[in-house]
């Protein structure tokens, strides 16, 4: 009787195990697209600051 509670909490852990690694992949999946979210921003931001410099020097 106490063997088979202990099987069944092993196996709950395993479970939680497994899903805290499929969170965990899922987290770093969400901060690299945050990372070339940030990139396509900056560059976004230095292609601004490139044209309003074109547009300074033409007036």
């Amino acid at each position: 009787m106490l063997v088979g509670f202990f099987i069944a909490i092993s196996c709950q852990l395993s479970v939680i195990s497994y899903q805290l690694s499929v969170i965990s992949y899922q987290l770093s999946v969400i901060s690299y697209q945050l990372s070339v979210i940030s990139y396509q921003l900056s560059v976004i931001s230095y292609q601004l600051s490139v044209s309003n410099k074109c547009e300074t020097r033409e007036k």
